[in-house]
């Protein structure tokens, strides 16, 4: 028995002949690069930046490299804490800006981006702040992250965890004028650990040296 297509007039012979034609043809490929480049600017982006990379090249390099791969675009990111001791809305909204940020990778990139916070307790320590409230402020950065999908993993358990191939030399680097002088700024707005400024800042660097190289 004939199919037949209620309320339509059958298409002619040349028509269906061309609609064969082009499913039959193969998808013309998008010129090299672009696609790497598209997922570059989802989030190369005023909205979610503040000033423009340093190395555009590596960064579209890394975007060829995940879309090779068919894996998400990995995102590491620094979380400090501040003078609060709970998880507020401002802490919510970052969250949620950078959920916004994997929907825009997302929408270039099948397998999405994937998210890692670093917390920073070891700043924190640095910085004055109880352990034990800086605990409790990172449970509840990474309870808050979980839910929109993120991995958020404590600094000071990725030093322990990468002791043995620390190179504790490290520590004696000093600064260059220009950063002392920046981190010193720095430490007079955030640094209450008991001494001045200046050895706050340099505590600072001694310790994000270390950290540097885990």
């Amino acid at each position: 028995m004939r199919d037949v297509t209620v309320g339509a007039a059958a298409p002619p012979p040349d028509a269906i002949l061309r609609l064969l034609d082009k499913a039959k043809r193969p998808r013309r490929r998008p010129p090299e690069g672009s696609v790497a480049a598209a997922l570059v600017q989802s989030f190369n982006s005023w909205a979610f930046k503040r000033e423009q990379p340093d190395n555009l090249e590596k960064l579209k390099r890394v975007a060829t490299a995940a879309i090779e791969r068919e894996s998400p675009l990995a995102f590491v990111l620094y979380w400090g804490r501040g003078p609060r001791a709970h998880v507020a809305a401002p802490e919510l909204q970052c969250l949620d800006f950078l959920a916004g940020l994997a929907d825009r990778v997302r929408s270039q990139h099948g397998p999405g981006a994937e998210v890692t916070i670093i917390c920073t307790d070891t700043h924190a320590g640095l910085n004055g702040h109880p352990p034990l409230s800086t605990r409790r402020y990172f449970v509840e950065v990474q309870r808050e992250a979980a839910q929109r999908g993120f991995r958020a993993r404590l600094l000071s358990d990725l030093v322990a965890c990468g002791k043995d191939r620390i190179d504790e030399a490290r520590a004696l680097e000093r600064p260059s004028p220009e950063i002392l002088q920046w981190l010193t700024a720095s430490a007079a707005k955030w640094y209450a650990g008991g001494r001045s400024a200046e050895e706050g800042a340099r505590l600072y660097y001694r310790a994000n040296m270390i950290e540097k190289h885990i």
